[in-house]
């Protein structure tokens, strides 16, 4: 096990919610949190940081959230990926897993419930604990 804070990128282009993302892994997880208002640099900042998480909402400006997914998925189909959105509905919920999503955050976000996400996405990917289905 590993002592260092998790890396985590967080894309969310409504100010509030990045900030409160942001506040809540930092204090709560100690993370090292890096936020984009867009997708635009996401690359850049990927092979820059070397994330262990990213957390980033399906409805952004732009590159929207789902194709941003398709691009990670692309890249890096190792990283873990937390998507949140205001839509609730479950075919947002599928898309997101058949697209390769690692969690579905409903907004508004349960602090609890995005800690929970991080914290197991970013153990995994450390492997401090077996991934699912393994």
């Amino acid at each position: 096990m590993t002592d260092s804070p998790f890396r985590v990128i967080v894309v969310e282009d409504d100010e509030d919610v990045a900030l409160y993302v942001q506040t809540i892994l930092r204090r709560r997880l100690a993370c090292d949190v890096k936020v984009l208002a867009s997708a635009d640099g996401y690359e850049t900042l990927e092979d820059e940081f070397d994330p262990e998480v990213v957390v980033t909402d399906l409805e952004l400006p732009g590159r929207g959230g789902f194709e941003l997914l398709t691009d990670i998925r692309a890249r890096r189909s190792d990283l873990p990926v937390a998507v949140m959105t205001a839509h609730a509905g479950a075919e947002y919920a599928e898309r997101a897993r058949r697209q390769g999503a690692d969690d579905y955050l409903a907004k508004p976000l349960s602090s609890k419930d995005l800690v929970a996400a991080v914290e197991r996405l970013a153990r995994r990917r450390r492997g401090e604990i077996p991934a699912e289905g393994s």
